[in-house]
């Protein structure tokens, strides 16, 4: 398992900051996945654009573009499935101070990977959420082809 203090997203909606209500509990990999489990909280406040328009805060959707990228960019990761949420064009609902938690899988980050960004984009209404979770860490060695 693993994720590090940045473990929360950075959501930007047009000039609107989106307050932390999205995070990564856990960073796994087995064989074939890197999983991410997430859960997000309706933290019951309303947010408002430049122009006075009200953001609905109890939504949460993933896009099947959704990724993974590592290598300063140079090297990323496709998403596969969705354990516990809809993938867009639904959204899912979620009422106030309620949480709803989910997995993502995506291929399997390369041996020696240890460090990643999530990434995805999502336009919906005339708005675009863009969420990145950066410097996410799992313990990913590289195996010791060397022993004797």
């Amino acid at each position: 398992m693993g994720c590090n203090r940045n473990s929360f997203s950075n959501w930007f909606v047009e000039e609107v900051s989106k307050p932390n209500a999205t995070k990564i509990t856990a960073v796994r990999l087995t064989p074939t996945y890197t999983i991410l489990d997430v859960q997000f909280t309706n933290q019951g406040e309303t947010f408002y654009t430049h122009k006075k328009q009200a953001l609905p805060i109890g939504y949460i959707g993933v896009s099947p573009n959704t990724k993974l990228i590592a290598a300063q960019g140079n090297r990323s990761f496709a998403f596969i499935k969705a354990e516990g949420i809809r993938l867009l064009p639904h959204l899912v609902k979620v009422s106030p101070f309620e949480q709803v938690s989910f997995s993502l899988y995506f291929e399997r980050l390369d041996k020696g990977i240890e460090t990643f960004n999530w990434v995805d984009t999502i336009v919906k209404h005339m708005h675009t959420f863009h969420y990145e979770f950066p410097g996410l860490y799992v313990d990913n060695p590289v195996e010791d082809i060397s022993t004797h």
